[in-house]
């Protein structure tokens, strides 16, 4: 495995900027022209317009963690006169999120794997696949649980290297916030700590 601080090969800066930019192009022309939504993601716009202060009912079944994100969508809707159906300030949101969570999974690639043509060509095969180029930047309650699961699972591997304090808070922290996306991305502390227990296992077999 090369070291991730080793300078890229020639041309590799060029191409990811070149996919960066392709990505950010494709999910700025989707928030701004896709103006439907799936029932989920309209139920989690209608409790952001509840967080708001623009209604007074809640659908019950949504955790509130992605329509408190999106509540600033509802107040640029109300600033701007919107109709109230209108998504396109949410969606722009979720394309400012899932760029985030792009531009994250790219640098946890470099920082496990090395900046290293191998590791881009497996990245750029893998992001433009027929749920990104189809589902983003709908409303999503899966992009925000895959981050968190993600630094959960790096979270454990700190801890288990060096077990401190803080880290396990942060461990905590995004358990609960995964929890507070959806009701099922509880188990990410089942799987967590599966893992963790694995790696002490196999660590203290190789040991």
């Amino acid at each position: 495995m090369k070291s991730p601080a080793a300078a890229p090969p020639r041309g590799l800066a060029a191409a990811e900027r070149a996919l960066f930019v392709v990505l950010g192009a494709w999910l700025v022309a989707a928030a701004a022209l896709i103006d439907v939504e799936y029932y989920d993601g309209f139920e989690a716009v209608a409790n952001a317009a509840f967080f708001a202060g623009k209604t007074g009912h809640y659908v019950a079944n949504r955790m509130p963690l992605i329509s408190l994100v999106l509540a600033p969508a509802e107040w640029v809707k109300s600033a701007l006169s919107l109709h109230p159906l209108e998504v396109r300030p949410h969606h722009a949101v979720m394309a400012l999120l899932t760029f985030g969570y792009l531009l994250w999974t790219r640098r946890l690639i470099n920082a496990r794997f090395g900046r290293t043509w191998a590791s881009f060509l497996a990245f750029a095969a893998a992001v433009p696949s027929f749920i990104f180029f189809s589902y983003a930047p709908f409303v999503s309650h899966d992009i925000i649980p895959g981050v968190l699961f993600l630094a959960m699972l790096a979270g454990a591997e700190r801890f288990l290297e060096k077990p401190e304090a803080k880290t396990w808070l942060a461990l905590t922290a995004l358990g609960a916030a995964a929890a507070l996306v959806k009701q099922t991305c509880a188990l990410f502390w089942v799987l967590t700590l599966l893992s963790f227990f694995l790696a002490q296992l196999t660590g203290k077999k190789r040991g």
